[in-house]
């Protein structure tokens, strides 16, 4: 089975960029259950537990996967889109459930299969994603991947447009596609969309009915050269006149301007624009109030910009375009005060104001040290969300072991009335060394049983004395052992805990009472210990859901959440928020998230 198995997985290395029909990356195996015909109800089973092996995959390795599937297709030059990872958990599933169809691997026993599939063995490829990404890096392939992904969300999420799906949805909608060389396709959009700005613009002013200068229409020139003056001067619209529109601005602080100069629709409609993309960012984006006032120095350049080049506003690549994007990212509230972000923004700026006189490197320039800015930015969150996993990877850790040591305390101790001793020992230093050692070593460690079977042991010794059932042999006997048996736990405690100096005088008292010179003292046991002994168990999610059934489709859409993804959410003052999911615990009940600097700033079940 081993090498079926291998040889399946093997065979998807034969071909990376299958047919589209056979691709499947791990939203395609999670989306297409719609469109399955009638198959047999196990087939069905199977095809849901390859599902849920490749959620559980992508909650646990998704920025490694991606990282790897991102470089491979860089290696071999292909999208990513389009490259089928064989080491992909979704591959590495569909190779399994080949092995069981071909090995005719009974039902029953199937879905028990998936279970330690998961368990054991997809839980454990981070290892492998992390030394092919690391062999990949050091080769010089998109090196600090993860860390833009970490900072970013998913950037194959992004970079998927899903046109195939985009055409099936036309085509069930009665729309039908577009041919390559007809219009309403991608490439005339843009063109569309600017034309629709520019017409309700000028129906803006019909209707408005905005009194014309009677002077002469501006040359373009002319009104460039103005703007340049106002420029390099310093001064700017927010700056001397608060919401001020560029071209009345122009108008009142220009002296040869002054009067009946008129500017033509197209120049108004330019510099009309411009008065927009400066108002959004005021009003819609989250931009902090320290660089508003610095990003607003840029509308005077980005005037020029548009006089000089009309095409600025339909090239989505245009340096100055990508420029103010990043910019407004940086300027996030979240980033604020942060007055060395504030410093280097501002002399990007300065320098643009300073140095733009019609040559839009000026702005490619600046795009360079807007993205260097961005990179650190990215790499400062990631470390700073790594540091903050790692503590609560961390203190989960220690809450199992906790859970752990008082599971193994509860079997060990019966309900009821318990030796004094053997609580004291528990409390002063037992209950530590095995939290210590489980999170050291696990509950498969040698230490880990010897120490559970010491405090069974001993609460077997304590219990029977107690009760006067030990014969005078067996008196003899345990006296005899009890000495080496507690060096033995003195031994174990000093090295573990070798600040613990109060659990000398318990050791102490333990060797009189196993000697028999001291009586076994007896006390109840806390009414939550018996609570928990004699209790029903507590309810499973899937117990309380069933008596709530409101919360169903609630639970499900937090199913769904990936570590990675970004939300956002208002507070009570109605004020808007990022954050990011960072962590989620293995049981799927606690969520931990972080704000755009990778700070931890909410934690849910």
């Amino acid at each position: 089975m081993l090498a079926s198995f291998l040889g399946h997985y093997h065979s998807f290395h034969d071909n990376l960029t299958p047919p589209a029909a056979e691709l499947h990356h791990w939203w395609d195996v999670m989306d297409e259950s719609g469109t399955m015909d009638l198959v047999d109800l196990h087939t069905f089973e199977n095809y849901l537990a390859v599902d849920r092996l490749a959620h559980v995959g992508e909650d646990l390795h998704r920025i490694g996967m991606e990282a790897l599937q991102i470089r491979v297709a860089e290696l071999v030059q292909t999208d990513p889109l389009k490259l089928r990872l064989p080491e992909h958990v979704a591959q590495l599933a569909r190779s399994l459930q080949l092995v069981l169809e071909e090995y005719r691997v009974p039902q029953q026993l199937t879905q028990r299969i998936y279970d330690q599939f998961a368990r054991h063995f997809v839980r454990n490829l981070d290892s492998l994603y992390r030394h092919l990404n690391d062999i990949l890096e050091q080769a010089g392939i998109r090196p600090d991947l993860e860390g833009e992904i970490l900072a970013n969300g998913s950037l194959l999420r992004k970079a998927d447009e899903r046109p195939d799906r985009t055409r099936r949805r036309q085509q069930d909608a009665g729309l039908g596609g577009s041919s390559a060389n007809g219009g309403g396709g991608a490439e005339s959009r843009p063109q569309q969309l600017y034309s629709s700005v520019i017409n309700a613009l000028n129906f803006k002013r019909e209707v408005e009915q905005q009194p014309q200068p009677a002077g002469a229409v501006l040359d373009t020139q002319k009104l460039i050269n103005a703007l340049a003056q106002l420029q390099q001067i310093g001064k700017s619209p927010q700056a001397a006149a608060g919401e001020t529109a560029v071209a009345d601005f122009l108008l009142g602080q220009t002296p040869g301007l002054k009067g009946d100069a008129a500017l033509s629709a197209e120049n108004r409609n330019q510099l009309e624009m411009i008065d927009s993309l400066f108002e959004t960012i005021r009003s819609q984006l989250d931009v902090s109030s320290e660089l508003q006032p610095v990003l607003s120095d840029l509308q005077l350049p980005l005037a020029r910009l548009a006089l000089t080049e009309p095409q600025f506003f339909l090239q989505p690549d245009h340096p100055a375009r990508t420029l103010v994007d990043k910019l407004a990212a940086l300027g996030s509230s979240a980033n604020f005060p942060n007055r060395m972000l504030e410093s280097r923004v501002a002399e990007i700026v300065a320098a643009i104001v300073r140095d733009y006189d019609g040559d839009s490197a000026v702005f490619a320039a600046a795009l360079e040290h807007v993205e260097r800015l961005s990179r650190q930015q990215s790499q400062a969150h990631a470390r700073n969300i790594e540091r903050v996993v790692k503590t609560q990877e961390g203190k989960e850790k220690l809450r199992g072991a906790r859970d752990a040591v008082e599971n193994v305390v509860r079997e060990c101790l019966p309900p009821g009335q318990i030796p004094r001793i053997l609580q004291e020992l528990i409390d002063h230093g037992w209950r530590d060394l095995m939290v210590l050692t489980h999170v050291k070593q696990g509950v498969e460690s040698d230490d880990w049983e010897e120490q559970r079977r010491t405090l069974q042991l001993l609460t077997t010794w304590l219990l029977e004395q107690q009760r006067g059932e030990v014969s005078e042999d067996q008196s003899v006997e345990r006296s005899l052992e009890a000495e080496p048996f507690i060096d033995l736990m003195e031994q174990q405690i000093s090295g573990a805990l070798p600040g613990n100096v109060s659990i000398q005088a318990v050791f102490d008292e333990l060797r009189g009472v196993l000697a028999g010179d001291i009586a076994v003292d007896m006390l109840q046991r806390d009414s939550e210990a018996d609570e928990d002994t004699d209790g029903e168990a507590p309810p499973t999610r899937e117990e309380r859901l069933a008596k709530t059934r409101r919360l169903r489709r609630w639970v499900q859409r937090v199913d769904t959440l990936g570590k990675g993804m970004w939300l956002n959410y208002r507070d009570k003052a109605g004020v808007k928020h990022r954050i990011q999911l960072a962590w989620i615990s293995d049981d799927r009940e606690r969520f931990l998230f972080v704000n755009d600097r990778g700070q931890k700033v909410a934690e849910f079940n």
